[in-house]
């Protein structure tokens, strides 16, 4: 039995609006043809004691970002059991799991121009940035995730497994007409 269920969010309701808007503010040629909302209660909880954990050492901050995954399989993995940081292939600003705030960036790496292709909504729980170094582990006393530009971070690269957690799946694919 799965350990998540994906919820239909109706096209017709204030939340699927608000869903469509902020895949709009950089994408705004982007066709939605369904999200669903991600109901995965086990990593509730873990998500859930990793922000106490962090909230522990001081303030943290949740934010809003994207995953892309070209691989439907890994985006079921994801949904059964969390992001696993083992499995990611860029180490540009250190090892972990990749999220962007733009829609826009994320969606190189959830499928071909032109095809059908999956997004994933997520939130992460930030307690305190590291500037990235490429292919470097983050050691527990630096921080607990590195980005792109401490200042302004816009791609986060979080080690934690436990971290972040997706919120929506979202299945669009581009259209050039609109």
């Amino acid at each position: 039995m799965a350990s998540y269920r994906l919820e239909l969010v109706s096209p017709s309701s204030k939340e699927f609006d608000q869903v469509e808007a902020e895949v709009a503010k950089s994408c705004p040629s982007e066709c939605i043809i369904k999200i669903e909302r991600v109901i995965a209660p086990k990593l509730e909880e873990r998500y859930q004691r990793r922000k106490e954990e962090l909230r522990l050492k001081g303030e943290i901050t949740e934010c809003t970002v994207y995953h892309g995954s070209r691989d439907t399989e890994a985006v079921q993995l994801i949904l059964e059991d969390g992001f696993k940081a083992k499995y990611s292939v860029t180490a540009a600003y250190g090892k972990g799991t990749y999220f962007a705030t733009a829609y826009s960036y994320s969606k190189a790496f959830s499928g071909k121009r032109g095809e059908y292709n999956i997004m994933l909504i997520c939130n992460i729980a930030i307690q305190k940035m590291v500037q990235g170094r490429g292919g470097a582990e983050l050691a527990s006393n630096e921080g607990d995730c590195w980005v792109n530009s401490p200042k302004k971070p816009t791609i986060y690269s979080i080690p934690n497994d436990n971290q972040s957690i997706p919120r929506y799946v979202v299945h669009f694919y581009e259209n050039r007409n609109k």
